[in-house]
């Protein structure tokens, strides 16, 4: 199975909740990430270990597709260029609209806009 399939389903547990892939490439995962990198087991596994880092998501929910993946507090949340000190508040993953469209990070509307 190719690497980038490998990811799909993750990728698709994701978006559920909130975090498309396109946000989570551009203000979450590395610049350096490409998903055929998930064919080697120990960088898929700090592709999951970044995304519950910087989301706040417990890895083992990242892990196991049987479970459901939950929306952390927004307390927990760090995107890789938000500057300027963001707060609570300032995000808002997840709910009905996307995460840009909730978003108030003028940055994160712009990269989601290219």
């Amino acid at each position: 199975m190719p690497a980038a399939a490998s990811l799909a389903p993750l990728y698709r547990r994701l978006k559920t909740v909130g975090f498309d892939r396109l946000f989570l490439q551009r203000a979450v995962l590395p610049d350096w990430w490409e998903d055929s990198l998930a064919a080697n087991a120990t960088t898929r596994s700090q592709f999951e270990l970044h995304i519950a880092q910087r989301l706040g998501v417990p890895l083992a929910q990242l892990r196991d597709p049987a479970q459901p993946i939950t929306l952390p507090g927004t307390d927990d949340v760090r995107l890789k260029r938000a500057t300027g000190g963001a707060k609570r508040g300032d995000i808002a993953p997840g709910g009905k609209g996307s995460v840009e469209s909730c978003c108030k990070i003028p940055a994160i509307r712009r990269w989601n806009a290219v």
